[in-house]
């Protein structure tokens, strides 16, 4: 097997401290979940096949052990409905990306309101999942998670924008912008569902860099995992080729630069874990609730490498192994019946 088809994945997270759990009510909740998402008919029956194969409840399972099963439900219908929207906006224009935008923002700023027939489909998907978070929602969590949403389905419209610029792309602007889209401020947001921290307390300087360290994380182990389907659509919204563009490296070399960043970024988020201990904000149970968000965000990198190997959207039923041997096989569409892994 040549070298330049072969990409190695290395174990990222064999050193993090925080271990793989999983929510007890996996099984029963994400069942639902997944049923309620399948009742829209937002896809194709091929393309809810694939859909269902990601397991995108097994995520919601491992990012948030700890929820109780009503929130767990909330957990696991917010995840499903993120990746229709990725999946959606991924092969929309910018047009079609607008109105899908559209849809959303006005689907968690006016749940009440009826969805119009000309309406995307995700707009009452997005209806349906605020409706049953607003059930138990703080005042906070639910402000906060309105702009949250707006912010990052705006991102999604302007991914169509730029990419196929990858070519011009450098690392920061790349990073900048994956920051906005890769999800993960959503799913903070939903963490905090309960309490809702208040400004304070969620714009500490310490807590907003820990929070960054977590998504930098979560960007480099999903383009990771994610190469090899980029790779063989020519699909250049990855920060390994943007990589070896930039600093002139082959394959291998834009993946040691990629796990010696994540090396870094894991020792600065074990270094504010220490301070973020030492923090109080005058009472216990806003000091309980803010320690909650922080194991929250300490949980997020090993459970996001776990599902991927785990859930089918990266590797298909090949993730076992893959994750035994650390090396996967890349091919252009052309040369691959595999097309939708």
């Amino acid at each position: 097997m040549p070298a330049s088809l072969c990409l190695s994945i290395p174990d990222t997270v064999a050193r993090w401290p925080w271990p793989r759990r999983i929510n007890p009510y996996y099984e029963v909740v994400a069942a639902e979940s997944a049923e309620w998402l399948r009742s829209f008919k937002a896809f194709s029956a091929d393309q809810q096949a694939i859909f269902d194969r990601c397991n995108f409840g097994l995520l919601a399972a491992l990012v948030y052990p700890d929820a109780d099963e009503e929130h767990f439900r909330v957990c696991c219908d917010l995840m499903n409905m993120l990746f229709v929207l990725d999946d959606q906006t991924d092969v929309a224009d910018p047009i079609e990306a607008q109105n899908i935008a559209r849809a959303a923002i006005d689907a968690v700023v006016h749940p009440q309101r009826p969805s119009s027939p000309d309406e995307p489909v995700v707009g009452e998907i997005v209806r349906q999942f605020w409706r049953r978070a607003l059930s138990f929602a703080t005042v906070q969590a639910q402000s906060r998670f309105q702009a949250i949403l707006s912010r990052y389905v705006c991102s999604l419209v302007e991914q169509t924008k730029t990419r196929d610029d990858g070519g011009a792309c450098t690392v920061a602007k790349y990073m900048l912008q994956r920051r906005l889209d890769v999800g993960t401020d959503p799913c903070y947001a939903i963490a905090e569902l309960r309490y809702g921290l208040p400004p304070e307390v969620f714009n500490h300087p310490l807590l907003q860099e820990a929070s960054a360290c977590v998504t930098v994380l979560v960007i480099l182990d999903n383009d990771l995992a994610s190469y090899r389907k980029e790779y063989a659509f020519g699909d250049v919204h990855n920060i390994i080729p943007v990589v070896m563009r930039e600093k002139g490296l082959d394959l291998n070399g834009a993946v040691e630069w990629l796990a010696a960043e994540h090396t870094n970024v894991a020792g600065r988020f074990c270094a504010l874990w220490k301070e973020l201990a030492t923090l109080e904000f005058g009472s216990a149970e806003l000091d309980d609730a803010f320690g909650a968000y922080v194991h929250h965000l300490a949980n997020w990198p090993r459970a996001n490498v776990c599902w991927s190997f785990e859930g089918g959207r990266y590797f298909g039923g090949d993730g076992g192994r893959v994750k035994l041997d650390g090396f996967v096989r890349l091919e252009r569409k052309s040369e691959t019946n595999e097309a939708g892994q």
